[in-house]
C-alpha cells in the first residue's frame, strides 16, 4: 500500500544487561559503610534497545543507565566513539525504558537512521513511510507516545 522497502521495516526491543565490574570497583556512593561485593545478589543492570531492519541492517543501539541525572552515563573514549556512530547513551531512574527514553530513541536513533536510509535508497524522507515493530508494552501503546 505504501511501497515500503525491507530496509525500512524495523523491529526493536529492550533487554536488560547485567554489568559486573572488575575487582576494586563499585557503583556505590562514596563514603557508604556497606558495599555489596561482586558475585553476591543481583548485579547492576543497564537496558539496551536493539533494532534490526528486515534487510539485515542493525540500527545504532540505545543504552539506558540507572541514575537520576545524565552524570551516570559513561564518558570514556569508547562511549564518545559510540555516540559519534549514532548510539544513544542515556539514563532513567531505574534503568528501564520509559516515555522519555522512548521518545529520545525515536529522535536520536530511529528517525536519523530512517532519514539516512531513505537518502541511501534515493527516497524522499519527508514522504516515505516506514514500519516500526515494537511490543505492546504500556509505554508503547500509550496515547502520549503514539502522538
Amino acid at each position: 500500500m505504501h511501497n515500503i522497502p525491507p530496509e525500512l521495516v524495523v523491529n526493536s526491543d529492550q533487554t536488560a544487561i547485567y554489568v559486573r565490574l572488575a575487582a576494586k570497583q563499585t557503583y556505590e556512593t562514596k563514603g557508604v559503610k556497606a558495599v555489596r561485593s561482586l558475585g553476591k545478589g543481583e548485579k547492576r543492570q543497564i537496558t539496551r534497545m536493539v533494532s534490526l531492519a528486515s534487510s539485515g541492517s542493525m540500527l545504532p543501539l540505545q543504552f539506558i543507565f540507572q541514575g537520576k541525572t545524565i552524570a551516570v552515563v559513561p564518558k570514556h573514549v569508547e562511549a564518545r566513539e559510540a555516540v559519534r556512530k549514532g548510539w544513544d547513551l542515556t539514563n532513567s531512574e531505574n534503568h528501564w525504558s520509559n516515555q522519555t527514553t522512548m521518545k529520545r530513541f525515536v529522535e536520536k536513533v530511529l528517525d536519523p537512521w530512517r532519514v539516512e536510509k531513505c537518502k541511501e535508497l534515493g527516497l524522499d524522507s519527508s514522504k516515505q513511510k516506514m514500519v516500526w515493530l515494537i511490543d505492546c508494552w504500556k509505554v508503547h501503546t500509550s496515547e502520549e507516545f503514539r502522538n
